[in-house]
């Protein structure tokens, strides 16, 4: 009972020191507008519900797409608009996403250990390659799909083992909501599809089996098609088949690979990074901390590890999709493949890393005699992928947290009180807009660009105003032409 708790409280402790860099995070990419949610509902003069709804019918009208994600994440931003407490509801989702993956390979492995190091092996794979990264950004949208697809994989074992209508059905309806939540949902598909042909005893069974996860996949593509008459996106744009196409599949792909981004970018291992990192004593420690906690937690459950033939191919097989599907997704996409470059996985990545840790649990079954070398590497991989991700964290807070948070708190000390009402704020800050500023002065202002086409516009024409950062101080400046 001793030693489960003591494995346990180390687990709980390494998952509590690699969220850090996730809790530190300010708002990233396209949070940046979603976390002035409050503000555009009041400028639309809409409620909650009618502010979902619009944005739901965005996405299905104006991009051609189904995505349900609104249903959660509008009140997410609306309910949590303070960076820190929006970052703890994330890293809780975060892991209970990786609670559902646990689940998973205990019903895969029938082995304790196995489904403890696959908590450990996530953050393994954690790379916060810039602010586009679903760990610090997006909501939790991702955090939810890999729940709906991880519960669709454990329902349908269930269903495999029983025979009880009820996992079949729980199943059936977690895959209709990982494919409104993203399009990478539709793993889901191939993992229930492999898992029933390893199963059934005839071609006729299995059919029978898969009738209904066709039906829902052939309903969801009939209306993707409907929509996309009406409106597009191009990031689900397909784009030639041709060498950008296979260097977007390899990009994505090996993304998500550990210490990827910052062995292949190399800038994290400049001087001028590391030295204010370990200059700093609370970093140094929990390296140090870190590394030995993971250390013994990692040999003792290597010793442990058993995984069977059949159950270590199904892991393998398990490991495809999650790691080939968003590949080839962005692979496909017009948008993507102009974007990607070597260490960088985008929104999807999150997806790979369960993959990847399948794949990681494969080998460690097959190289565990050498476990106290193995667990030295893990270890030293896991450190070096925090100090990585908070490295790159503190240098997007700089850019975008601190300077938000000076914004914030001159807003509230009155900065705009006085704001004329025929007046034009200029600004250089992405996430100073409109509903920004009516979330934190119930005023509407009227907001455009830093450019000198606006300073010419403008100037002339009515009272033009600058928001400029002094220090630790945020001034009204007057602009003149």
């Amino acid at each position: 009972m001793f030693k489960k708790l003591q494995i346990l409280l180390m687990l709980l402790f390494i998952m509590v020191i690699v969220s850090l860099p996730i809790l530190q995070a300010g708002f990233f990419s396209d949070d940046i507008v979603n976390s002035s949610g409050a503000g555009a509902m009041q400028l639309a003069h809409l409620n909650l519900w009618q502010y979902t709804l619009m944005q739901v019918k965005g996405f299905c009208v104006g991009q051609g797409r189904i995505l349900l994600d609104s249903f959660f994440n509008v009140p997410f931003f609306y309910y949590f608009q303070d960076p820190l407490g929006y970052q703890i509801v994330r890293v809780l989702c975060i892991w209970l996403s990786v609670a559902s993956g646990t689940w998973f390979v205990y019903l895969v492995t029938q082995n304790k250990a196995a489904s403890l190091l696959f908590i450990l092996l996530f953050p393994l794979c954690w790379s916060i390659e810039d602010m586009s990264n679903a760990l610090v950004s997006y909501g939790i949208m991702l955090q939810m799909l890999v729940l709906c697809i991880m519960l669709a994989l454990c329902f349908f074992i269930k269903w495999l083992e029983n025979k009880k209508v009820a996992w079949f059905v729980g199943a059936l309806l977690m895959y209709g909501f990982a494919l409104t939540l993203y399009e990478p949902g539709v793993i889901v598909f191939f993992g229930v599809g492999y898992l029933a042909w390893r199963a059934q005893q005839s071609t006729q069974q299995y059919v029978l089996v898969m009738l209904p996860f066709i039906l829902v996949s052939c309903i969801y593509l009939g209306v993707y098609h409907l929509l996309r008459q009406h409106g597009s996106y191009d990031g689900t744009t397909l784009g030639a088949m041709n060498a950008h196409a296979i260097m977007a599949f390899l990009y994505q792909l090996t993304g998500p690979i550990p210490l990827s981004y910052g062995l292949l970018r190399g800038h994290y291992l400049q001087t001028k990074y590391l030295l204010p990192f370990f200059r700093n004593p609370w970093h140094s420690g929990l390296i140090v901390i870190l590394f030995m906690t993971a250390w013994m937690l990692f040999c003792r459950l290597l010793n442990q590890l058993v995984i069977p033939i059949k159950q270590r191919k199904l892991l393998i097989m398990m490991a495809i999709p999650f790691c080939v599907i968003p590949s080839l997704l962005m692979a496909v996409s017009i948008k993507y493949q102009a974007w990607l470059h070597w260490g960088f996985a985008y929104v999807p990545g999150y997806i790979q890393y369960i993959g990847m840790a399948f794949l990681l649990l494969y080998l460690l079954n097959k190289i565990k005699r050498f476990h106290r070398a193995v667990a030295s590497v893990l270890s030293l991989i896991l450190c070096l992928g925090f100090m990585f991700n908070s490295i790159l964290v503190q240098q997007e807070n700089s850019l975008f947290k601190y300077p938000r948070a000076l914004d914030d708190q001159a807003l509230q000390a009155g900065l705009l009180n006085h704001f004329p009402e025929s007046g034009v704020l200029m600004t250089q800050d992405s996430w100073v807009n409109p509903a920004y500023l009516m979330q934190h002065t119930r005023r509407v202002i009227q907001v455009v660009p830093f450019t000198q086409q606006n300073i010419e516009l403008y100037a002339s024409a009515v009272p033009l105003f600058l928001m400029v950062h002094r220090g630790d101080a945020v001034i009204l400046q007057r602009v003149q032409k």
